[in-house]
């Protein structure tokens, strides 16, 4: 196998498949659950003239994908966002290629170079540390299929302009 495949500047191509919407209050009935992934939350207002989604927050869990969005408290979070009106839906994200992905990569620094680079194209309004700088970890193009809502079909992170510098101690390796 190849090394450099593995090495942070090799372009690193990941698909993610998007769950469908999900009521908030049906979360914790979800049966489909599995540990490590995404997870994008929504607002849906309903109206006359139509409906109006707001991209809320997307995030990462290594654990079981959802208990770490059941752990957020509506009305608790940095941006308490269950205090205004709406329906709020969670779309979960599975890494579904490359199928090793577990095995080549630090698996954190990956949820987290994924999650800054969603959080950087979808702007939602409650994630605020990653949306100035980020340090990608990897350098990603993101393929994005199911149901991703505002989430773009295709994201390569190397175009972000806002990004930090890797430490020079990383070599893409555990």
């Amino acid at each position: 196998m190849n090394d450099n495949l593995y090495s942070p500047e090799y372009l690193h191509q990941i698909t993610i498949n998007w769950s469908r919407p999900i009521a908030w209050n049906n979360v914790d009935k979800y049966n489909k659950d599995w540990d490590g992934g995404l997870y994008y939350i929504t607002r849906t207002i309903h109206a006359k003239s139509g409906d109006s989604s707001t991209p809320i927050y997307i995030g990462k869990s290594i654990g079981k994908i959802s208990k770490r969005v059941l752990s957020h408290s509506l009305n608790d979070s940095n941006c308490p966002f269950y205090a205004e009106r709406g329906e709020f839906k969670v779309r979960f994200g599975r890494i579904v290629s490359p199928i090793n992905y577990m095995k080549h990569y630090h698996f954190n620094r990956l949820l987290l170079t994924i999650e800054s680079a969603l959080i950087q194209e979808v702007k939602p309004k409650c994630n605020v540390s990653q949306k100035n700088q980020y340090t990608p970890w990897y350098d990603l193009r993101i393929i994005s299929i199911g149901y991703r809502d505002r989430i773009p079909g295709k994201i390569n992170n190397r175009d972000h302009s806002n990004i930090l510098p890797r430490p020079k101690w990383w070599d893409g390796q555990f």
